[in-house]
């Protein structure tokens, strides 16, 4: 073990030094690591929301500015792909009340409409039936039976009343794959799918 006898002097070191090519090559690949393209584009959209509220000026109230600098920020971020999107789309959720464009409750209140959160929870219910296979079991044994049957049973499922629109494709599709598999003629595959 090789031990460094501990120095009362305060100006000594606490770490071992290395030498001056070792520290280069250290901040070489430091720096090489921090400026990215990525990075570039992460800092974007607030340098070009800065531009525009520092320099631009516009005729009307001063409101109408921030929210172009808020949507030029949102749109970099949106175009370059630089965060994830859900980090994009919330953005203006804090981004408005800070530039003043407007207070929280006014942009969140836009962010869940009655409209907008049944359409989400629409789309959570039919990825969820897509990806626990409930399209193909439901189509599967619907088939056998008479249409109208199905579609009476079907329809007024448990459901949000926007779900069974985006169930439809779904059992066209299991259903039209099992007919594919099921029969040798593609003809009568290709007329469900259509």
């Amino acid at each position: 073990m090789d031990h460094h006898p501990i120095s009362d002097d305060p100006k000594a070191p606490l770490l071992p030094l290395h030498d001056q090519i070792q520290r280069l090559q250290s901040l070489h690949s430091s720096l090489k690591s921090i400026l990215t393209l990525k990075n570039f584009f992460v800092l974007l959209g607030p340098l070009l929301c800065t531009i525009i509220y520092l320099c631009v000026k516009l005729d009307g109230p001063v409101a109408s500015r921030n929210m172009l600098a808020v949507l030029v920020w949102v749109f970099a971020w949106w175009l370059t792909e630089a965060v994830p999107m859900p980090i994009t789309s919330t953005s203006p959720l804090f981004l408005f009340p800070l530039f003043g464009t407007s207070s929280a409750d006014d942009v969140a209140q836009s962010y869940m409409d009655d409209v907008i959160a049944l359409l989400l929870g629409s789309f959570i219910l039919a990825l969820a039936v897509e990806h626990y296979n409930i399209h193909r079991r439901l189509a599967l044994n619907c088939l056998p039976g008479s249409f109208a049957r199905w579609l009476t049973e079907a329809v007024p499922m448990p459901v949000t009343s926007m779900s069974p629109l985006f169930l439809f494709p779904l059992f066209g599709i299991a259903s039209a794959d099992d007919v594919a598999h099921s029969y040798t003629n593609d003809v009568i595959a290709l007329a469900l799918v259509l």
